[in-house]
């Protein structure tokens, strides 16, 4: 199978890259490296330096290379970012999405959107957190992402396509960076290896939910149209919470 991985230069995008080589599917990454780096592309995969929000040059690499599968990880992650300028988040996550979905419909591509998690369902919503839960997003990222998921379903609907959308919790591992504001997990080995105390916060009983990503993971797409609330395709997962 001919996999393109968005975003495949990322924390994520360059393991889920790995796998794929290493099941035998032929990889290519598209990423504009503004937070990927490029070491951590495999050399068996083709890397090309464009950011999914140029449609003219991001269909023609998707209609040269025509794959079977794109996997889209391709965000922008930052919270605080799309608080100080959401316009440009949109942009990113919402337009580069669109642009992603329709370069596929050119060569008829499915599409595997990696979304967001907790950044959708917002503060009240129960735990576990199943996909029958209603969003309410609580920061434009959170929104762009949900908008975005629409737009997946849309597609199935306007244009009969099977992509499907998978929901990733707070994922940490191997080539995470520490310096992330979700990396909580890698923030805390990063501090210990140090040999500094990790800090926390007091704050009444919360439960969150983590993933861990493993090079022995493989990506298991969802049934065509679901929206499923799963983590991500991990290793193990822990459940940590604060005292009040």
């Amino acid at each position: 199978m001919r996999v393109l991985v968005t975003g495949g230069a990322g924390f994520i995008g360059s393991h889920l890259t790995d796998a794929l080589l290493a099941r035998g599917d032929e990889g290519s990454v598209i990423d504009d490296l503004s937070a990927g780096r490029s070491a951590r592309v495999s050399e068996r995969a083709t890397l090309h330096k464009l950011s999914v929000t140029d449609a003219a040059p991001l269909q023609a690499v998707i209609s040269q290379g025509r794959p079977d599968l794109i996997c889209h990880l391709a965000a922008q992650i930052d919270v605080r970012a799309s608080v100080a300028a959401p316009a440009s988040d949109a942009r990113a996550n919402v337009v580069g999405t669109v642009n992603v979905l329709e370069a596929a419909r050119m060569v008829d591509a499915r599409v595997l959107f990696c979304s967001s998690g907790g950044a959708l369902y917002g503060r009240d919503a129960p735990i576990p957190s199943m996909e029958d839960v209603l969003p309410l997003p609580e920061s434009p990222y959170g929104t762009a992402k949900y908008c975005a998921e629409q737009y997946v379903g849309l597609y199935n609907r306007l244009h009969g396509t099977s992509h499907s959308v998978l929901r990733l919790a707070n994922v940490y591992g191997p080539r995470q960076d520490p310096t992330g504001e979700s990396g909580v997990i890698t923030i805390f080995c990063a501090r210990l290896l140090a040999g500094q105390r990790p800090t926390t916060a007091r704050r009444p009983a919360t439960t969150c939910t983590w993933a861990t990503w493993s090079p022995r993971s493989s990506p298991r797409p969802a049934t065509a149209g679901q929206v499923p609330g799963i983590s991500a395709p991990a290793s193990r997962s822990a459940c940590l919470t604060w005292p009040a």
